[in-house]
């Protein structure tokens, strides 16, 4: 199942999408495909009702935004979801992403990440943390850790989150490929975390209501 939109080319928005969720980049859009994928499978919201666009930045979402107004289909929208990383200060970025999305319709829902409401500040990559699925984590995390120090100590970059993430499945044979797709499909999350329950909720909230609004009524 692909439920992402080409923004390459041109946002193709299904006949059947009633809510599009934007994110920032491809990382972002590969985890959040294999999220409502694994909603779908456990009949948590209904299939073909979502799609994912992404923006590269929060610098383009106005345009984004624009662009998806021209598209076809757009029409059937009923809602927008912005998730972004809330970085190094939440309302900071909260406010610039609304400053963006004056005047549009339906009025986007913002959400930020790691933690979905205003309790932390961080990236995709922490909530990715926060939710790895396996008996060994603290182990490899210990060594990831390590040895992101031991390299920052020689180039001296600045110690971030991302480095952690990737660090952490580049040290294990399992992961031969540390891209986020490939990640996720090896089973490396926890998609039942209590982390993913806002947004779960969320989700299966508005996909109620849409199955709902779309059926035919009954004629006597």
């Amino acid at each position: 199942m692909h439920n992402s939109i080409n923004e390459e080319e041109h946002f193709e928005i299904k006949p059947d999408t009633k809510i599009i969720i934007i994110v920032e980049g491809k990382n972002d859009r590969d985890f959040f495909e294999c999220y409502l994928e694994h909603l779908i499978k456990n009949k948590i919201i209904t299939e073909n009702l979502i799609q994912i666009a992404k923006t590269d930045g929060n610098k383009k979402l106005k345009q984004t935004l624009n662009t998806l107004q021209l598209a076809p289909n757009f029409d059937n929208i009923t809602e927008v979801l912005i998730i972004f990383d809330s970085d190094n200060s939440y309302d900071e970025t909260f406010t610039r992403i609304e400053s963006q999305t004056n005047n549009f319709m339906p009025k986007p829902k913002i959400i930020l990440m790691p933690a979905f409401d205003n309790s932390k500040s961080g990236t995709l990559e922490d909530l990715c943390l926060d939710i790895l699925k396996t008996k060994e984590k603290e182990k490899y995390l210990n060594i990831s850790d390590k040895a992101v120090s031991e390299a920052e100590q020689v180039s001296n970059d600045k110690y971030n989150s991302k480095k952690r993430f990737y660090t952490y499945f580049s040290i294990q044979d399992k992961y031969v490929e540390t891209q986020m797709k490939k990640i996720a499909t090896l089973n490396a999350f926890n998609f039942n975390a209590p982390e993913l329950t806002p947004l779960k909720e969320l989700l299966q909230k508005l996909s109620t209501e849409n199955k709902q609004n779309n059926k035919t009524p009954v004629t006597a």
